[in-house]
């Protein structure tokens, strides 16, 4: 299946998030955006978005979804409690860019269920054949899922 990703959402515009939801509005992707605190969308103002009233608007509207949340309560709030998991298409991509445990998807039994190890290992085996060590940015949390869902860790 090839996905076209037309739609990015960006979830934790802090710091590190911000510069990279900005980024993403630079490269022409339609941005859509969500924050807690109205404060923190003056990280992409100078960037097309859109502004989501809702975890699970933003959710229906993004072919991938970014999250660059403090930790893992904040990922499984806007993941579950706030109904991001719920509101993804098939097929979305869903990114975690945080810095959480990564074994916290296997302890909840999400990947498994989800069948999402498997990607997620494929993932990581492809970056670290790139250069990457594991635990470097971008080894441990990227994939999709049939039904939408988080992609967790990228043990191999």
């Amino acid at each position: 299946m090839t996905t076209t990703i037309r739609g990015v959402g960006f979830i934790g515009l802090g710091d590190q998030g911000g510069p990279m939801a900005e980024a993403i509005g630079e490269r022409g992707f339609a941005l859509h955006v969500w924050a807690r605190r109205p404060a923190a969308l003056s990280a992409v103002e100078r960037v097309p978005h859109t502004v989501h009233g809702t975890v699970a608007e933003l959710g229906a509207s993004a072919e991938l979804v970014g999250l660059c949340l403090r930790d893992d309560a904040d990922i499984w709030d806007v993941l579950d409690g706030q109904g991001l998991l719920a509101a993804i298409a098939p097929g979305t991509i869903t990114v975690n860019h945080g810095t959480g445990d990564p074994s916290e998807v296997l302890q909840r039994g999400l990947a498994g269920a989800a069948g999402l190890v498997g990607t997620a290992r494929v993932v990581a085996r492809a970056r670290r054949q790139a250069g990457a060590r594991e635990g470097d940015a971008g080894t441990r949390s990227a994939g999709t899922r049939g039904a939408g869902t988080f992609a967790g860790p990228c043990a191999s």
